[in-house]
């Protein structure tokens, strides 16, 4: 078992609650819950969010700016936040704005308006006391790790699936601090938070240099404290082995639960596509995208090879069924130009690191022999980025995986994506979801053109987006006579009163186009 939002929502503290928008993300898993007030400025070093997290607040310091209010919302579904329950609202907040209410339905976050009747019977106290009850009072009855901890972890979004959050859900479910370590000197460590006694690596190393094997738990006194520790010892992805070393300050990990969150984590790291076969330069790619920058840097400085020959990130998403034969096709390529590379599928993608610069001539037809091979497969579509160093890299691969589903909704006929595409797919979500005299313009467009058949707004995307303005290419995509479409894009000037051909006109049309796809194929 475990507490949902529509749990929480027959809490006593939730009697006068109302969910106003993200009905769909009802059935997301609560473990914590935490109250937050946005700091007036963007601050991007403070982390407020947690997965699995219900969020707690009055947004009284950007009461008056849906804008940043919205931006809040985003960040808390991206770090994998479940709910966001909003107190106060007609005293504090004037009111809830749509483009809040639009943003909520979109990520599927709960919205939770709590009204009040008496003067304020409800605090914040009392949702936390409710809703921790509930989390403890199923943690308590429930004797399986898995029906603790899988069902948070399977709800966890993509661009946190990493080996630290596996970790912080397993240390948080025991009140423990965790390290994972390997013979090669790799390590990710969790902390849980509160915690006495924050033990490093080399502590547990220290604690168990007596190289015995027979027993998983030690005690000991620290600062008239009595802390245990545990360490166990499993295989990783057949030929790796690895070691688990806990702290805790109760006795309460037994040597099943232990064996039970080796288990855990053997099993979502290698569905999460994590491995950490040092001797595999494979390993390099879960590390540098879904670890941090240090342990990317380790692996690296540890295997002698430079940043510079795995600069360039290629993506690729397709049915599963053909991304080996992908692979195999991109690897000759690879190996006939002689160009060192890693590759592995993570996130149900193919993702390759190299050298390509696509600006250089020989790069130039590598690229294009790549994009050939990817036309072969239906559906089939790919990314090609360079980075200057680990941490742009990083942001890179998250911006392209936030916005992946947006630029397979607007780019619909083009199967080559590049940072462009990325920038300008997260500028459109925006302006589905905020309002504003810019907003309403472009959206205005797409009014004036609506028909029964869409035909106006088809026409302009495929024109636009698809085919570069190339009348010919834009008859040929669509299946349709020169002439036919001429009548179109003349029909468009006509009633729009503007000749959209003509910048700045063409940019706002072309958001226009966008927005319609992205709006069409929601």
């Amino acid at each position: 078992m475990s507490v949902t939002v529509q749990d929480c929502l027959r809490l006593p503290s939730f009697h006068s609650a109302r969910v106003i928008a993200g009905k769909n993300g009802l059935g997301r898993i609560v473990s914590s819950v935490s109250v937050i007030e946005i700091p007036a400025k963007s601050v991007e070093a403070i982390s407020v969010f947690n997965p699995n997290e219900l969020l707690v607040t009055s947004f009284y310091s950007i009461k008056d700016d849906p804008t940043r209010q919205c931006e809040e919302m985003r960040n808390l579904y991206d770090a994998g936040g479940v709910a966001l329950v909003l107190f106060y609202v007609g005293d504090v907040i004037p009111q809830v704005s749509d483009e809040l209410l639009q943003t909520a339905d979109v990520m599927n976050i709960p919205l939770i308006l709590i009204e009040d009747e008496a003067e304020y019977s409800v605090s914040y106290s009392d949702v936390i006391k409710d809703v921790m009850g509930a989390v403890f009072y199923d943690q308590a009855s429930t004797d399986s790790f898995s029906d603790t901890v899988e069902n948070r972890l399977k709800q966890i979004p993509y661009n946190k699936r990493s080996m630290e959050t596996l970790l912080n859900v397993i240390a948080e479910t025991y009140n423990c601090n965790l390290v994972l370590y390997n013979k090669n000197g790799l390590y990710f460590t969790s902390i849980y938070k509160p915690s006495f006694g924050q033990f490093g690596p080399e502590f547990f190393f220290n604690a168990f240099a007596d190289g015995s094997t027979d027993h998983f738990c030690k005690s000991i006194m620290l600062q008239d404290k009595s802390f245990y520790l545990y360490r166990k010892e499993f295989p990783h992805a057949g030929n790796t082995w690895l070691t688990l070393y806990a702290s805790s300050n109760e006795n309460s990990i037994s040597e099943h639960k232990l064996d039970e969150i080796c288990a855990c984590t053997n099993f979502f790291s290698t569905l999460w596509g994590y491995t950490l076969d040092m001797q595999n330069y494979n390993t390099v790619i879960t590390l540098i995208l879904k670890s941090s920058r240090v342990i990317g840097e380790k692996f690296l400085e540890a295997s002698g090879v430079p940043f510079s020959k795995l600069s360039t990130i290629l993506v690729v998403e397709s049915e599963k069924d053909n991304l080996t034969d992908i692979l195999r096709q991109i690897e000759g390529i690879l190996k006939e130009s002689e160009r060192f590379y890693v590759k592995d599928i993570i996130d149900d993608r193919l993702v390759i690191l190299s050298s390509i610069m696509v600006s250089q001539k020989d790069d130039g037809i590598i690229a294009t022999e790549i994009e050939k091979c990817i036309n072969e497969y239906e559906g089939a579509l790919f990314f090609l980025e360079s980075s200057k160093n680990l941490t742009s890299m990083r942001k890179i691969y998250s911006d392209f995986c936030a916005n992946s589903a947006a630029m397979s909704k607007i780019f619909i006929h083009r199967k080559f994506r590049d940072m462009y595409d990325v920038i300008f797919s997260q500028e459109i979500t925006n302006l589905a979801i905020n309002r504003g005299n810019r907003n309403d313009q472009i959206k205005s467009i797409i009014e004036a053109l609506k028909d029964d058949s869409n035909n106006l707004m088809e026409t302009l995307a495929v024109y636009l987006i698809d085919c570069d303005s190339q009348l010919s290419t834009t008859a040929a995509t669509l299946f349709l006579h020169r002439n036919t479409v001429t009548y179109r894009l003349n029909k468009i000037k006509q009633i729009t009163n503007t000749d959209f051909t003509l910048m700045p006109a063409t940019y706002d049309f072309y958001l226009a186009a966008a927005l319609w796809r992205l709006n069409e194929n929601s």
